[in-house]
């Protein structure tokens, strides 16, 4: 290869660097970021044990007639067919406003009703209730402690 197109491919990537920058400020400023589609995600986000951590936990619960306390169902196993890693994405685009829950089809609902009925086969209810919990966790020396809990949302689904 010529030492002059050995030159023009350096100039070419180097000029295409700022574009695919441009590119992903745009991308980003208009939809969300496109990681790690063009360039790989900075560390600012890095791991601080010092800090306090916030986890938000959905929980599902029914009410039995016979029990006093309402009974918690997983996600993980009323969404069986979900895998973990995408179930807390699932939730959070389908169950995490009012506007969401209005929209479920109402063969969905009758789908939720059939897999709690597969877990509690005496369950006569017709409502799911939905909560998002804030959950505060501190680093001690020790391991991790749970500080504290805070109801964000809570919803009730008719079935």
């Amino acid at each position: 290869m010529k030492r002059k197109t050995i030159k023009r491919i350096f100039w070419v990537f180097i000029l295409l660097l700022p574009v695919q920058y441009a590119v992903v400020g745009i991308v980003g400023f208009v939809k969300s970021e496109p990681w790690p589609a063009f360039v790989l995600p900075a560390f600012k986000g890095v791991f601080d044990a010092q800090a306090q951590t916030v986890v938000r936990r959905t929980t599902f619960s029914i009410k039995n007639h016979q029990a006093d306390k309402p009974i918690t169902i997983p996600p993980y196993k009323l969404f069986k067919g979900i895998q973990r890693s995408q179930l807390r994405g699932f939730l959070r685009n389908h169950f995490s406003n009012s506007r969401q829950l209005a929209k479920l089809d109402p063969e969905a609902k009758i789908w939720m009703k059939n897999r709690i009925h597969q877990y509690y086969p005496s369950w006569k209810g017709d409502t799911l209730y939905l909560k998002w919990v804030d959950e505060y966790y501190n680093f001690t020396p020790t391991g991790v402690r749970l500080d504290s809990t805070r109801l964000s949302k809570s919803f009730t689904i008719s079935l």
